[in-house]
């Protein structure tokens, strides 16, 4: 019953998805599993004022970078290492720009820079995306070689998982309040239905 009167009484004063996130966690409250203190933690944690910081500025103070992806380069992350990616940042961030176009050669740190600008919008601004792939089992490679090891070196997106890396799906990457896709494009089913406000 509290469920229904809390839901009635937030519908239409927020965004729809912290709305939905809030859903999310007024439905787990209803579970076998159900802890007063998680609940009123999780329920607080939506009013919370998503703290302004640019994608490099975050990514420097957050991310870390494994020696297996980053032989030359591990610890945390320096954008000036590769700084021709520094406009990417910077597109990425500028609510105007809608598509961001990139011509360019292999290993440049292209994947590492679209990862930090897909992990800031997951993590910190709670914002979904899809990450499209052309020919099926890219995304299966993709994840494995690339979102996995991310993920694994950096406490602050392993903390955001909405359960277990070992429970997670390389086609659904669950966090506790988005999620990203990894999507065959060349088949309906994996984008059908999928309603996210990024897409890569």
């Amino acid at each position: 019953m509290m469920s229904v009167i809390i839901v009635s009484c937030i519908r239409g004063r927020l965004p729809s998805q912290k709305f939905n996130s809030m859903r999310k966690v007024l439905l787990a409250s209803n579970g076998p599993h159900f802890s007063e203190k998680a609940f009123v933690a999780d329920l607080l944690s939506l009013f919370t004022p998503i703290e302004e910081i640019s994608t490099r500025a975050w990514a420097e103070r957050e991310i870390y970078l494994s020696e297996a992806k980053s032989p030359s380069n591990p610890g945390r992350y320096n954008a000036m290492v590769t700084p021709y990616m520094l406009k990417v940042f910077e597109a990425w961030d500028d609510p105007l720009v809608e598509l961001i176009v990139s011509k360019k050669s292999a290993q440049i740190g292209w994947s590492q820079t679209e990862l930090i600008c897909l992990f800031k919008a997951l993590v910190h601004d709670k914002r979904s995306a899809l990450l499209a792939f052309p020919r099926d089992g890219s995304n299966k490679k993709f994840y494995v070689e690339q979102i996995l090891p991310m993920i694994q070196s950096n406490p602050i997106i392993l903390k955001e998982l909405a359960y277990h890396l070992n429970k997670q799906s390389y086609k659904h990457l669950a966090f506790k309040h988005s999620f990203l896709a990894c999507a065959n494009a060349a088949t309906v089913g994996d984008l059908k239905s999928t309603p996210v406000p990024i897409t890569a």
